[in-house]
């Protein structure tokens, strides 16, 4: 199960003998159980397989059935490819008595065929195929020749030892065994994969893995065994000293072998190796094979790892990670590649998401880099892109706080600008490298989402905006001029790298001083294409009003919106914790999520997962705006109300309420929305009133719209008006004096007032206390240490009665108190007007009547008059246009003209009736009804009395 986790994780294949047997049983079982995804491939000896024959070639000359496409043998059948043939575990034909059945839960096998069917054939195939499978090295033609003739001498000529690293880690997994493993262990040290004994599995796993501690010195086992074991190695050591110096690796450690074999063939040590074999429970006949074991282990100690099934349980992924850097890290030592190999390190370490192993790594690299400060910073930076590539926020993290330098994601647009022009030749193409280096990690990051499942929907996306672009007549690239000329079309540009692959090869590797300042241009827009079509991503989803572009405001900001683009919610919360807008960017979040939550390609999981990220990135909002708003209120209410470029011109609280994020808008909102209620008219009580007397400030506005405005001046206290047009919230409309807000001395109507500077003391000696336009005379920056109050009253003389008079009309809070008076009239009116309705006989239509005999004229009038009001100051401050594109505003003035036309055609034109209601008593023996005139009968008109009583 922990293997299978590993490899789900990893994405990692395995490898195996493919019978049913031991190890290999278990690992399909476990495939079958746990992960069915995961590739298994089986490898085996051909003749060995029970029921082989079924597989086997078609002879020459073999005839095929009547009406099928199957040749029939001796041995069995052979269909056509991508045929299923059934498989028969026992079969007459399998001679062998050693044969053995394929374990059916491997996805793949592959079958070694040689001159002797045996067990062991395979091991030189598996270790060269698994070796270039590492090396991501196609099987060719050519390399299968190769292998088939070094095949052919299988036994007779030693497998090849190849030292150099692979492309992709591989390691092999020792459980248990016999003396098979013990052949395949040593195959794959010789082809530079690094063996991880499970101790503990018993056989011959516990062997090398004793023979291993024994050697590091950590063995804590029987000591009669690690006495004969001890004596082995120190014996080794010393031919080391004395034979091996200056021999390359391969020879050395041919020479350790076959000096441990010499020394075990000795007769006292020859029924050492015995007992030993015996020990571990294995056939005493395969003696000969702990030598090999023993000059291996001496030979290659960085390439066997221990897991112990006891003290390690649990970490078995990471085990397989330890062993791999350790054996990456001894063979890329020997070669004085300490950069490229702290780089391995920490890419593996990210790539198996082990935060620990990384900071434990990277805390010894450190050391043996103190001199290569640079190149140390640039294999983080290296580690922080495949953390971000894979969305390993762990990783992301640690590396960050290791000192991961973000502004290698920077996007500088200046060459779009000519800036760089100006500069000397050697200066400009420096720049040109630093600014494709950059675009470069944009590059691989966007490719990154082709490669993820998780990430499909920013794909889809992509799509979709390549499609709006190319209906609305623009290319997928635009010629742009460049001082190099015109710039490549992206299919020629594609095509030029196809020709030239070292540029594949700085994409990754970064060496970019072999390039030209018009390649490095080319390299450049190739990168940054992919930035253009996010922008175009984040304005579809954000609406028209989105005018960021990659770059505007740095590459934390440029990160951020990557990451919630694509759902990676840890690592876009840890780019939110360094941005200087951070309510703005939680609400931009919701947003993003919140629309891509919408998209009909999303999958109802990832949709229920974006919607829960958005409320998360909303809470965070919640939580930064409270803070700031217990620091400094008046602050972050006006913070709420300051426009922001990028989102259209809108604040941050229409922004709040566009991504539908209502938490934010019911915990932070409310004093802004006051204010917007109240536009000019200062929220507290007018100074003018007691404090033993709270009252609100409604009553006092109700009062002074009774009095139509005009005491509005004198009793109410104004805002400050907002320092400068673009921070000014909406409902506010005073206009800024000139001046405002630290400079009054500009003002001209401040400057008459401003009284000439008085002594400090009087004649008798009293200090006296200057008035604020005494201090202003006396110093005019004076006003920068004056409190709000005070500055309120030195602006007070620029505010005019008249002016005043109209914020107060202007003031929502206005406008509905007297749209309030103006209903709640009406509705009393109505009421009272019913109430006073007459019921009487009409004795010409021979019917009784319901209708309002009082005030309906003067009632549609001062309907029509209030509302048309109301609806005309609204067309006069929106405009036509935008006035008519409300459909509230539609459907108000068709209420106003119908009311209006269908009450002016019921009074002047007769048109409509008025409302008739007929009574009809219940008939009775004494009392006959004379239809249709009631009024003769005497029950009827008793009725009517009582009615009008």
């Amino acid at each position: 199960e922990g293997l299978t986790d590993t490899a789900k994780s990893v994405g990692a294949w395995f490898t195996t003998g493919g019978t049913s047997a031991g190890i290999m049983k278990y690992m399909g079982l476990a495939r079958l159980l746990y992960a069915n995804e995961i590739p298994l491939i089986g490898i085996a000896s051909y003749g060995i397989v029970k029921g082989h024959h079924a597989f086997q070639p078609r002879p020459e000359g073999a005839k095929k059935d009547a009406g099928t496409e199957k040749a029939q043998t001796k041995g069995g059948y052979v269909a056509k490819p991508d045929t299923v043939i059934p498989y028969e575990k026992s079969c007459k034909n399998c001679t062998m008595a050693l044969s053995v059945e394929m374990d059916v839960n491997h996805s793949h096998f592959l079958f070694a065929e040689n001159k002797w069917p045996k067990f062991g054939q395979e091991f030189w195939l598996r270790s060269q195929l698994e070796s270039a499978i590492c090396d991501a090295q196609p099987l060719t033609t050519e390399i299968y020749e190769e292998w088939k003739a070094e095949w052919d001498n299988y036994g007779v000529k030693k497998p090849k030892i190849d030292s150099s690293p692979h492309s992709i880690p591989a390691v092999c997994i020792c459980v248990q065994g016999g003396p098979g493993t013990i052949e395949t262990v040593m195959s794959s040290v010789n082809l530079g994969t690094p063996v991880l004994l499970v101790q503990g599995s018993g056989k011959a796993a516990d062997l090398i893995a004793d023979v291993h501690l024994v050697n590091s010195g950590k063995y804590k086992g029987d000591p009669e065994h690690e006495k004969v074991l001890k004596a082995a190695l120190d014996h080794l050591d010393a031919t080391d000293k004395k034979q091996c110096a200056g021999l390359s690796e391969e020879e050395r450690t041919e020479k350790l072998i076959d000096a441990a074999k010499e020394y075990f063939k000795q007769p006292q040590h020859d029924k050492q190796a015995e007992a030993v074999f015996e020990f571990y429970a294995m056939p005493a006949k395969n003696k000969d094979k702990l030598g090999p074991i023993v000059g291996l282990v001496k030979s290659n100690p960085k390439g066997f790892g221990v897991y112990n099934l006891e003290g390690k349980r649990g970490d078995l992924k990471g085990a397989l990670l330890s062993c791999i850097l350790a054996w990456q890290d001894h063979r890329m030592k020997k070669k004085d590649q300490n950069l490229e190999r702290v780089r391995e390190k920490t890419v593996r370490a990210v790539q198996w998401d082990r935060p620990e192993i990384l900071q434990k790594e990277l805390l010894k690299e450190r050391k043996v880099l103190k001199h290569n400060v640079k190149g140390y910073m640039q294999v983080i930076n290296d580690g922080l892109l495949e953390a971000l590539c894979i969305g390993n926020e762990r990783c992301v993290a640690m590396l960050i706080e290791h000192g991961a330098d973000i502004t290698e994601f920077g996007v500088d647009r200046r060459h779009l600008r000519g800036e760089d022009a100006s500069l000397d030749e050697k200066k400009r193409k420096a720049d040109k490298m630093e600014r494709t280096r950059q675009a470069l990690q944009w590059k691989i990051l966007m490719e990154s989402i082709n490669a993820s499942t998780k990430t499909q929907h920013v794909v889809q996306m992509l799509e979709e905006v390549k499609d709006q672009l190319q209906e609305k007549g623009c290319k997928e690239t635009i010629l742009k001029k460049t001082r190099g000329g015109e710039r490549m079309t992206y299919s020629e540009l594609q095509k030029y790298i196809e020709k030239k692959p070292n540029w594949k090869d700085a994409l990754y590797t970064k060496h970019l001083s072999g390039y030209s300042e018009k390649e490095l241009d080319e390299l450049f827009f190739a990168s940054i294409d992919s930035l253009s079509y996010m922008d175009e991503i984040y304005k579809s989803l954000m609406g028209d009003g989105w005018s960021y572009t990659a770059g505007a405001l740095g590459e934390t900001w440029d990160l951020f919106l990557c990451m919630v683009l694509m759902n990676r919610h840890a690592i876009a919360k840890i780019c939110w914790r360094k941005l200087d807008l951070p309510v703005r960017a939680a609400l931009v979040a919701c947003k993003l999520y919140r629309e891509m939550a919408k998209k009909p390609y999303i999958r109802t999981e990832v949709s229920l997962e974006m919607e829960e990220n958005a409320t998360d990135f909303e809470k965070m909002a919640v939580d930064v705006m409270q803070l700031a708003m217990e620091e400094n209120m008046e602050f972050a209410i006006e913070s709420l109300e300051t426009r922001v470029g990028f989102l259209g011109g809108n604040t941050t609280y229409d922004q709040a309420i566009d991504c539908d994020a209502r938490d934010f808008v019911t915990k932070c909102c409310k004093q802004a929305t006051d204010r917007r209620f109240y536009g000019d008219i200062d929220l507290n009580p007018p100074k003018w009133l007691p404090d033993w007397l709270p009252v609100p400030s409604w009553v006092v506005i109700f009062f002074c719209l009774c009095t139509g405005g005009l005491a509005a001046p004198h009793l109410l206290s104004y805002r400050l008006p907002p320092e400068a047009d673009s921070c000014r919230p909406p409902g506010q409309i005073r206009k800024i004096p000139k001046g405002y807000p630290d400079k009054p001395q500009e003002n001209k109507i401040i400057q008459k007032v401003i009284e000439p500077s008085t002594p400090e003391k009087d004649a008798g000696g009293q200090k006296q206390k200057l008035t604020i336009f005494q201090k202003l005379a006396k110093d005019a920056k004076a006003i920068e240490n004056f409190s709000e109050e005070q500055k309120a009253e030195v602006w007070k003389l620029t505010f005019s009665y008249s002016e005043r008079w109209w914020c107060f009309i202007q003031a929502p809070v206005v406008h509905f108190q007297s749209r309030a008076l103006i209903y709640t009239s009406l509705v009393l009116y109505f009421t009272s007007c019913v109430t006073n309705v007459e019921l009487r006989w009409n004795k010409d239509e021979d019917r009784l009547g319901l209708k309002m005999l009082e005030g309906q004229m003067s009632l549609v009038c001062l309907y029509m008059v209030g509302s048309c009001f109301i609806e005309g100051r609204q067309l006069l401050m929106s405009g036509v246009m935008e006035y008519i594109a409300d459909s509230w505003n539609f459907i108000d003035i068709t209420t106003l003209f119908s009311f209006f036309l269908g009450h002016y055609l019921g009074v002047f034109y007769k048109v409509f009736t008025p409302v008739v209601l007929t009574l009809v008593p219940k008939p009775t023996e004494d009392s006959i009804l004379d239809w249709p005139n009631p009024a003769k009968d005497d029950y009827f008109t008793e009725l009517l009395d009582d009615r009008k009583k």
